[in-house]
């Protein structure tokens, strides 16, 4: 029975978070019954106030299923893959973004998810977080297992979850610091095999062309990609033992 009820209520949380869906269906409906008159212009017209009410409420879904969501979820940390900016903008002007994002569920797999900025689906609720939306921003999230695609994020941790958690982020950290130490030492190898082999008879404008030449990546030799990929990927690992560190002294998380 258990089961039965977490299924249910997966597959409600997972119709309840795409409500747009409804739309060309409540405009299909309305045109079957005008168009065939199974029933009259009033009864077709409470039926779409209703099925109005209900898009009301599907609208609102982000802050109704949080806390079903953080009763039946599994912990998990979360990293952002991708970030977007779109062409839409919320009520403050704030300019949308779409994100992707993975994570490791409790079997070892990875799971691939996407959100945008603006879906509020946090706990606790009216909580001040910032929806993590650049590349390389580590998250705690809470997803079902039965649909590990629904998930929410997690602006404070219990003691219980304190417990489980805290120690993975400690080793997490640990794995990150070690694997950044040995990138930025080969970072500072490749950067000084450029500097003996082309910097030192550049002049001054000649030295801003190859930095913005690197900046843009364009017509690179090997030694020249490996560096702006040595580049990218030490300041993503620099972000992400930022947000982890950040845990670790958060009141909200991981500070006793």
């Amino acid at each position: 029975m258990g089961l039965f009820v977490e299924f249910l209520i997966s597959v409600v949380i997972f119709v309840m978070s795409r409500w747009w869906l409804l739309l060309p269906l409540v405009a299909l409906l309305y045109y079957l019954l005008r168009r065939f008159e199974l029933v009259r212009a009033k009864d077709a017209k409470e039926l779409l106030t209703i099925v109005g009410v209900l898009i009301v409420v599907l609208v609102l879904a982000p802050r109704v299923v949080a806390p079903v969501i953080n009763y039946y979820g599994q912990l998990a940390i979360g990293e952002v893959t991708f970030s977007k900016a779109t062409l839409f903008s919320d009520v403050a002007y704030n300019r949308t973004y779409s994100m992707k994002a993975s994570y490791e569920k409790d079997d070892g797999s990875t799971k691939s998810i996407s959100y945008w900025s603006n879906v509020p689906r946090v706990y606790p609720l009216f909580t001040g977080y910032d929806i993590p939306d650049g590349v390389g921003d580590v998250f705690i999230l809470k997803y079902l297992p039965l649909m590990p695609s629904e998930f929410i994020f997690k602006a404070r941790l219990s003691d219980k979850e304190r417990e489980k958690l805290c120690p993975q982020l400690t080793l997490q950290l640990d794995e990150l610091q070690i694997s950044e130490k040995a990138l930025a030492e080969e970072r500072r190898e490749v950067t000084l095999k450029l500097e003996r082999g082309w910097l030192p008879g550049l002049s001054p404008e000649e030295r801003r062309a190859f930095r913005e030449k690197i900046r843009r990546a364009k017509n690179l030799t090997e030694v020249e990609q490996r560096k702006k990929t040595l580049d990218e990927e030490v300041l993503i690992l620099n972000k992400k033992i930022k947000d982890l560190k950040e845990m670790m002294l958060s009141d909200s998380f991981c500070a006793e």
